[in-house]
């Protein structure tokens, strides 16, 4: 494992690489228009289920260990030097956050706070209870989206990589981006082994 003090990494919120952002903001538009409600909803949970299935396999210890690793497409380099835990954070602030802002975009309520890349990064020092945070916070994500009538409806919020989104674009990008983090987190399990 690197020390703090090794690990060199570009600051939260310097992006992706041009070219890689140029292909996820393509690959976004595609499946807001391919993807239905109902396919991101089984998207987010089924990738929800595989990430607390290997949360819930793990010691502790190594739950909470930090591992640098390769970056991986959709995430920025500030997010290789995380644990487990940290991602399931990062989930967990990120999927509260879009269960918050879509029903009120649905309902043509602006959402006029700015919510930026780094505002989204976990704190190192994880604890393991932030697995069932985790669990919990699937079942409420799903349960919020399933409330709003149309995720067609009202009004968009920005994302700072992809632009202004609807409720359905935010929906979209939430299962998508469970499935980016399920990957770190097989990665990061791969680099410690």
């Amino acid at each position: 494992m690197n020390s703090p003090a090794e690990v060199q990494l570009q600051p939260p919120g310097a992006g992706l690489p041009w070219t890689e952002l140029l292909a996820a903001r393509i690959g976004i538009r595609v499946l807001r228009l391919t993807t239905s409600r109902g396919m991101a909803s089984r998207q987010f949970r089924q990738e929800g289920d595989r990430i607390l299935a290997i949360a819930r396999s793990l010691p502790p210890e190594r739950a909470a260990e930090r591992v640098l690793i390769q970056r991986i497409f959709g995430i920025e380099d500030s997010s290789r030097y995380w644990s487990v835990l940290m991602v399931l954070e990062h989930l967990v602030i990120v999927n509260e956050a879009i269960a918050n802002i879509v029903p009120m975009l649905a309902a043509g309520i602006p959402f006029d706070r700015e919510i930026g890349v780094a505002d989204v990064k976990p704190r190192p020092d994880q604890q393991p209870e932030v697995i069932d945070r985790f669990a919990a916070c699937t079942g409420n994500y799903l349960t919020a989206i399933d409330a709003v009538p149309s995720l067609h409806a009202g009004v968009r919020y920005r994302h700072p990589w992809f632009g202004p989104l609807n409720g359905h674009g935010w929906h979209v990008l939430a299962a998508g981006h469970q499935g980016i983090h399920r990957r770190q987190i097989e990665r990061i399990l791969k680099a410690s082994s």
